[in-house]
């Protein structure tokens, strides 16, 4: 059984673990991810949660990281209910005799910026969206993609690059200039 490195007993510990996917199905404490079994109470106080991520973890895995026998879960992790290891977004529950780890998806946020504001038909206007992660997260990846939709109409999707930034030609994609509408509001 892999076993976790707990140091110190304080909000200034730290607590490190190694999380791998290797078990076909679901994965396994203490072999596929080190597991702290605990005989009794224990308090987390507030101590830092962090390690190493394999690439084989995915999206939904979860671990069972602590585990306490004939005694309590008492406290959290800083900062609380998710975690970034590795860049990678763990959500944290706390069950009354353990702590279990689920990779999630990081948050993004996305703006679009056009190269012409106002443009008039014809004229060359490129679109930029900036995708950006939440903090403590990894870079987007430029296998990430956006899809652009004008007026109901999606067009092929474009790679971010390392920069988070996908830009769209309409010209282009259509071969001709894009007409794009917008809302107006009557009074």
């Amino acid at each position: 059984q892999k076993e976790g490195i707990f140091t110190g007993v304080s909000g200034g510990s730290t607590f490190a673990v190694d999380l791998a996917h290797t078990s076909s199905g679901t994965p396994v404490a203490g072999v596929d991810n080190d597991l702290l079994s605990v005989n009794g109470n224990i308090s987390l106080a507030g101590a830092t949660l962090t390690g190493s991520v394999a690439p084989s973890v995915q999206a939904g895995d979860s671990f069972t990281i602590v585990r306490t026998t004939g005694g309590t879960v008492q406290g959290t992790f800083a900062p609380g209910n998710s975690v970034f290891i590795s860049g990678l977004k763990f959500t944290v529950t706390y069950n009354s005799s353990s702590v279990v780890l689920t990779r999630a998806r990081a948050d993004t946020t996305t703006s679009v910026a056009s190269t012409a504001n106002p443009a008039v038909y014809g004229q060359q206007v490129l679109y930029t969206a900036t995708v950006s992660p939440e903090s403590g997260a990894g870079a987007i990846p430029t296998t990430d993609a956006v899809t652009f939709t004008f007026d109901g109409v999606s067009y092929p999707a474009v790679n971010v690059d390392a920069n988070g930034q996908a830009v769209f030609d309409p010209q282009a994609a259509t071969g001709a200039p894009l007409s794009v509408t917008t809302p107006a509001t009557l009074h």
